[in-house]
């Protein structure tokens, strides 16, 4: 695990310098299409100069480093495992293009394929729209407003390679929630409440995701991190002599990184093993943070010594013409919802493009405080209206 964590390292770093290259020299008149000027990089037409060919040369050099550092992540079986996201419905997230790509293949943003079911047989290009958004620099795949429709298999592929797959399920938020204050130092995966299933080479433990970002800057806030079932191999041992069914089970935890969610829809587990599992509440880990609030956000542009050429200050709205255009916002996502007078409702907060960032709820454009116990925010920034009155026909945001 840490030889893997360690090349990921590698080559996620190789990726961000590849970033930065294209970065600084983006050029948004690279021609002219039925729509208007076509963005591109100011290095595609390099001619005889001299500075963008060492800087096409660079990217080059990137590109063959990286295959060398991902050849050496495939494990021993010469596969990709699966990675495995786990998120809440609503929520909006990010899946890397693990993929070392060439000066040559950055133009294809058609890289994304979809399956429900895992079959690559049945894979379908995902289209950009409101909720996919692929980056025209590293060709990841932004997803806005998680739902049952969006989980499954999701995998990056050019033309003469493609990446290990993502799968991504929806945490069932329905379940209990067991809230902690952390006064120790918490580790990013404690395997915490583990649970050993020796006759079939499995275990039962909480993986937990990273820390949030702090809920406030420059004054005292607080982030969380949740904790949630996970079902994997003891060993990395594949018994062949056990019985057919729990062959193929085992079979199946080894084409994922970390297991699978207790509760996935790919786990056919039966007896006793099902009710263990079943119990399992959701964990929150809540931790004080203190952070200073980013008031100046800036935009260089560097030469190949290094030297700064232009500054801007994005924050004060003064942006470069060598900056990228910024992508349309998604739509707002605007729902009508009719319940009964003295009824309980809870309401999510769709995805949006700053991921975890804390979430504010108001009510005509006042912000909900949570002094009131009629009106709450929870861990998970679901808004809930108890005994529902007339006065609560308002527009909340």
């Amino acid at each position: 695990n840490i030889i893997s964590i360690n090349l990921k390292s590698k080559w996620r770093n190789l990726q961000k310098k590849t970033k930065n290259i294209l970065e600084e020299n983006w050029n948004k008149t690279r021609g002219i299409s039925q729509v208007g000027p076509k963005p591109g990089s100011y290095l595609d037409y390099p001619g005889k100069d001299i500075e963008k060919l060492n800087k096409n040369k660079q990217l080059w050099d990137l590109y063959y480093k990286c295959l060398e550092e991902l050849l050496k992540s495939i494990n021993e079986n010469n596969i990709f495992q699966a990675k495995v996201i786990t998120t809440f419905r609503s929520s909006s997230l990010s899946l890397e293009c693990e993929l070392c790509i060439s000066p040559n293949d950055i133009l294809h943003k058609n890289v994304w394929y979809y399956s429900w079911s895992g079959n690559s047989n049945n894979l379908s290009l995902i289209e950009e729209n409101d909720y996919f958004r692929v980056s025209s620099l590293d060709l990841s795949l932004t997803i806005i407003n998680m739902d049952e429709s969006k989980s499954g298999f999701y995998q990056c592929k050019l033309p003469n390679s493609e990446a290990g797959p993502y799968f991504i399920e929806l945490i069932n938020d329905n379940k209990e929630l067991i809230i902690e204050m952390n006064k120790t130092h918490f580790l990013n995966y404690e395997t915490s409440g583990k649970i050993i299933l020796e006759d079939v080479n499995l275990k039962i433990w909480n993986q937990w995701t990273q820390w949030s970002l702090c809920s406030k800057c420059d004054v005292m806030g607080k982030k969380n991190k949740f904790g949630h079932c996970t079902i994997s191999l003891k060993d990395n041992i594949i018994n062949k002599k056990n019985r057919k069914k729990i062959y193929v089970l085992e079979r199946l935890m080894a084409a994922f990184d970390v297991g699978l969610p207790c509760e996935s829809s790919l786990l056919d587990l039966f007896g006793y093993y099902g009710i263990t599992i079943m119990d399992k509440a959701i964990r929150v880990m809540i931790e004080h943070c203190q952070v200073k609030c980013n008031k100046n956000d800036l935009f260089e542009i560097k030469d190949m010594q290094g030297n700064v050429k232009e500054k801007v200050n994005n924050s004060a709205g003064i942006y470069s013409p060598l900056q990228i255009v910024p992508e349309m916002p998604p739509k707002v996502e605007t729902s009508v919802i009719i319940t009964f007078l003295n009824e309980e409702l809870n309401i999510t907060c769709p995805g949006n493009l700053n991921l975890d960032a804390p979430y504010e709820w108001r009510v005509n454009n006042q912000i909900i405080l949570n002094s009131n116990e009629r009106i709450t925010v929870d861990i998970l920034n679901r808004l809930t209206i108890k005994n529902i009155t007339e006065k609560d026909e308002k527009i909340f945001t």
